[in-house]
């Protein structure tokens, strides 16, 4: 399989006082998930091969002279071209979640 490069982004804020000679913070978080297929459509998606079977048996299955035959798998109207196609899985496209944590000490 292609290897499939996937960076993520993540910025936090922290922001802190003394109530009653006790520190406490309020952390905001934004985390950016395949922060690459943001700049482009094209980055960070994954590939699956578009068949791991390409070939099938033919009709008939057996030649008169007792051959197998075989024939290329059709996807839809074309033959296979391409060995790897994009998946389209939640991890191809990317993903911005935010977070508030408040931290007592």
């Amino acid at each position: 399989m292609p290897m499939v490069f996937r960076a993520d982004l993540s910025f936090a804020q922290q922001l802190f006082t003394n109530i009653g000679g006790k520190r406490n913070t309020l952390e905001f978080r934004m985390d950016i998930l395949n922060v690459g297929n943001l700049i482009d459509a094209d980055y960070g998606v994954g590939k699956t091969f578009n068949s791991t079977q390409p070939l099938v048996t033919g009709t008939p299955s057996v030649s008169a002279d007792g051959r197998p035959q075989y024939r290329f798998r059709n996807l839809g109207t074309s033959l296979i071209s391409e060995t790897y196609r994009a998946t389209a899985g939640v991890s191809d496209v990317w993903r911005m979640q935010f977070g508030l944590r408040y931290i007592f000490n």
